[in-house]
């Protein structure tokens, strides 16, 4: 049914030289995102894969952590809910994804806010600073 309504528009409307390239684009990016992508292995909602606009209702209702959910137990532990994003619900993922240390997976700049104007442990990016910092903290350490 929807391949016939766009083959009817395609022959009413023929594409011009100004449409075709960003048909061409949009296309180019469906198929990078389903297929390309390095989260493209990971199972979710087709719209999720291009856009996160499809969540934005669960925002206003504020389903969307039951929303989560649902498609946790569509999906399994791990999955895409935007382009960008995952959801993974696998205890075993913990050590890996919050390890100590953490040096596979450094801190990005979206840290630097927390730091900014009163620097403090969860703000800081450089670990040897942090450790430092840490260490003058556990209990027993008066100094």
């Amino acid at each position: 049914m929807a391949t016939s309504l766009i083959a009817s528009f395609v022959q009413k409307q023929p594409l011009t030289a100004s449409t075709l390239p960003v048909v061409l684009a949009l296309l180019g990016y469906v198929v990078y995102q389903t297929f390309l992508h390095p989260l493209a292995r990971y199972p979710g909602p087709f719209l999720a894969k291009l856009t996160d606009l499809w969540q934005v209702n669960q925002f206003l209702t504020l389903d969307q952590p039951y929303h989560l959910t649902r498609l946790h137990e569509k999906y399994g532990p791990v999955v895409r809910y935007g382009p960008d994003k995952l959801s993974i619900t696998d205890e075993h993922a913990i050590p890996i994804l919050y390890q100590k240390g953490g040096r596979m997976f450094p801190k990005t700049e979206f840290y630097d806010a927390y730091g900014a104007a009163h620097p403090n442990v969860f703000g800081m990016r450089d670990e040897l600073v942090s450790l430092q910092c840490t260490s003058k903290q556990t209990p027993g350490n008066h100094s």
